[in-house]
């Protein structure tokens, strides 16, 4: 039995609070998003955009990378990094009991400011392969304090004060766990590669705030002073795919979430993600996404589409 003040039960009401609607939820916190399934989700397509933490507070869900399986619950939390590419389902959740969890951004400054701080056991963490970097890793780290810090950093969201001055020294306390486990060179490597003053990081904004108008290679190179080939050499080596594909992989998933607003048409989807024929458009999410069972037909109306992000 647990009680109100239980901490899983607390965390459980944290997240009912987060998230109003099924699927993806925008927070206070800009690099939080939290996630409420009523139903299960059979496996989808999906890929993480930058360095981040997965926690599941309620339910379970399987994260597959290269054929091998990952399972993520309440006890079993994930590190994912930047362009890692996965399949994801959820196996647990019902209207009665709904899959909770959210997907924590990590500062990669925060990474290395902390782990400066922790000089002695630094300096025994041995780096990984870059493609090893770039993979998904358990997290090991105490569970129970590492609990007590994810619940008073959701704790302190609603006020604006809290979130301003409190939140980003709980966000420390969260990283100095993750550091004091087995994935610290991991994490260590994966920050390094992931600087935000890098033409990479800068490309990937760049894109974000233009996403609406196509881009070339040329654009994209030229906002952050780089050639075009060096730009392109720096998507393949951090994300193992090419700049073009990367970019159609950002448009796509910015048009899952926008889907899952089921307040747009599935042409104002495409124009704000950058299709100006929304046929096309339709092809290349169903081809990229895939759709649940709950799908309606695909005409120029609304959609009640939920494809399943991270």
């Amino acid at each position: 039995m647990t009680g109100p003040d239980d901490p899983a039960a607390q965390l459980v009401a944290e997240l009912a609070g987060l998230t109003p609607q099924e699927g993806p939820n925008e927070t206070p916190w800009p690099g939080l998003t939290a996630y409420r399934f009523d139903h299960r989700i059979p496996l989808q397509a999906a890929q993480v955009g930058s360095l981040a933490l997965v926690y599941v507070v309620q339910g379970r869900k399987l994260i597959v990378v290269d054929g091998q399986e990952h399972v993520c619950d309440p006890d079993h939390h994930l590190l994912l990094t930047r362009g890692l590419r996965f399949q994801t389902r959820v196996d647990e959740a019902s209207p009665q009991r709904p899959y909770y969890s959210f997907v924590l951004q990590l500062d990669p400054a925060v990474v290395r400011s902390v782990s400066s701080l922790l000089a002695e056991r630094a300096g025994t963490i041995h780096a990984v392969p870059a493609s090893d970097a770039r993979s998904v890793a358990r997290v090991f780290a105490d569970r129970e304090r590492l609990r007590e810090s994810v619940l008073r950093f959701l704790g302190l969201l609603a006020d604006p004060g809290d979130r301003r001055v409190l939140a980003p020294m709980t966000l420390q306390e969260i990283t100095y766990h993750l550091l004091r486990t087995e994935q610290a060179a991991r994490l260590l490597q994966a920050a390094a590669v992931e600087r935000p003053d890098d033409p990479l990081s800068a490309s990937i904004a760049f894109a974000r705030a233009n996403m609406s108008r196509p881009l070339t290679v040329g654009d994209m190179a030229d906002d952050v002073n780089v050639s075009p080939s060096a730009l392109t050499a720096m998507f393949v080596e951090a994300t193992g795919s090419g700049l073009y594909q990367f970019l159609k992989r950002l448009r796509l998933d910015q048009a899952a979430l926008l889907l899952m607003e089921r307040q747009l048409t599935i042409g104002q989807v495409a124009e704000r993600v950058g299709y100006a024929n929304p046929s096309h458009f339709a092809t290349a999410f169903k081809q990229f996404h895939g759709m649940t069972r709950a799908r309606r037909s695909w005409p120029s109306g609304r959609t009640s589409a939920r494809p399943v992000p991270p």
